[in-house]
């Protein structure tokens, strides 16, 4: 008994300084979240740069989803309200949870590029 209490004291430190974030350290817009904007926003009609879209903005890079994310909508609408995709989108209708936690992962450190 005292040698599973001593074994436990030891190994407690480590147990509870084990890191809670599903995040990895290095989530950036071109390795994680490029593929998902693609799949998901940037489809034919939505977010792909065509001025007969339906919805404004172009995703398909950086560059071009930077005022978005800069101005608060972007992570409103897909974090906080989570309405994108849309139900009428011609592409998938929601974003998985993994494509979530990515994007959250993302936005925690500071919507990288790279």
């Amino acid at each position: 008994m005292k040698k599973s209490l001593l074994l436990a004291s030891l190994l407690f430190p480590f147990i509870a300084c084990k890191k809670d974030s599903k995040c990895d350290d290095s989530v950036t817009y071109n390795n994680q979240v490029k593929p998902i904007i693609n799949a998901t926003c940037a489809v034919s009609t939505c977010h792909d740069g065509d001025p007969s879209s339906a919805a404004p903005g172009d995703y398909r890079t950086f560059t071009d989803i930077k005022t978005v994310i800069d101005n608060g909508k972007f992570k409103n609408r897909v974090l906080t309200i989570k309405d994108m995709p849309p139900s009428y989108s011609p592409g998938p209708k929601t974003l998985t949870q993994d494509q979530l936690d990515q994007i959250q992962c993302w936005a925690d450190q500071g919507f990288k590029e790279k």
